[in-house]
């Protein structure tokens, strides 16, 4: 038997009915209290793997930036262009260039249904030696609608334990066979495990199709702020120990905390400092100059760069 419901039947014991169901229930609570605390830890300034994938622990460091919402993800990685996990060709190519374009193209318009009168956020993900001139000519491929972000990061990986250290031993070994699980079977294990440990508590299933059917840049934060609740309403129907357990694992980041500096490509503002990408002449550079800028409280935009296409 689960410890929780351990915990329930002594308490049922000690205390007459009433009070026992009450005890029992506060005892449920505040368990899952420890759960939700827990669950908010390991993404405070974090995204996981899932969202940047492995090229993420290469981009540049700074020491300023600003949060990450929702957006999509351009990749210049061994001089290689990507959108999302779309190879497009070199980065110096017009072709890639143009292939880029045309899906972002389609992605504002997209995008302009569902959030009709905010710009798309763009985020540019390059490794420090990458030129600023290709990372600014693959900015100009851009619609002028879209919002151009650099991708950078402030920390290093932590290092979490997702096991509570409460755990049975059954369900210690349980996590650490889970924890085992790499590459391409990961998504599915952790599935699997979600839909066994969930099951006995509808209302935790449907909080986990709903963190399915949210935006990337949403999952977590729907899955931090419904799951406690829902678990509220299922006393000692499901395992917290392994629920936290999984849970924790699947939002501890697998890559650097990460943020964003602003891309200008003209002046969008009075006062706007130009940047020269020949003076500035790697990402890991511009980096630098973005970050001392944000951290002045100054507007900047590239220099020496093309202008943006327009829509």
């Amino acid at each position: 038997m689960m410890r929780s419901a351990w915990l329930g039947l002594v308490l049922c014991v000690a205390l007459p009915c009433n009070a026992c169901k009450d005890a029992a229930a506060s005892a449920w609570n505040a368990r899952v209290a420890q759960l939700e605390a827990r669950l908010k830890a390991p993404i405070s300034g974090y995204r996981s793997q899932s969202f940047f994938g492995p090229d993420a622990v290469v981009v540049p460091w700074t020491a300023v930036s600003r949060p990450l919402e929702i957006g999509a993800v351009v990749r210049i990685v061994d001089s290689e262009l990507a959108f999302e996990d779309t190879r497009l060709g070199p980065a110096e190519a017009d072709s890639a260039r143009a292939a880029l374009g045309s899906h972002l193209t389609e992605l504002a318009r997209n995008y302009a249904v569902l959030h009709p009168g905010k710009p798309t956020s763009v985020y540019f993900m390059a490794a420090p030696e990458v030129p600023s001139a290709t990372l600014t000519r693959v900015v100009a491929s851009m619609p002028s609608s879209m919002a151009a972000r650099l991708l950078v990061r402030h920390g290093d990986i932590p290092k979490i334990d997702p096991i509570p250290a409460r755990a049975s031993k059954d369900a210690r070994a349980e996590l650490e066979k889970l924890l085992r699980v790499t590459g391409a079977q990961r998504t599915t294990a952790y599935a699997d495990a979600v839909s066994r440990h969930l099951g006995p508590c509808a209302p935790a299933r449907v909080t986990f199709g709903r963190v399915a059917a949210a935006d990337a840049f949403e999952k977590d934060n729907v899955l931090i702020k419904e799951l406690p609740r829902a678990l509220e309403r299922c006393p000692f129907a499901v395992d917290l120990d392994l629920v936290e357990g999984i849970f924790v694992a699947m939002l501890s980041p697998a890559g650097p905390p990460m943020g964003w500096l602003p891309l200008e490509l003209r002046a969008t503002a009075d006062g706007a400092e130009p940047l020269d990408v020949r003076v500035h002449a790697t990402v890991g550079k511009l980096a630098k100059a973005l970050s001392d800028a944000e951290r002045a409280g100054r507007r900047t935009y590239l220099a020496s760069a093309p202008a943006a296409d327009a829509e």
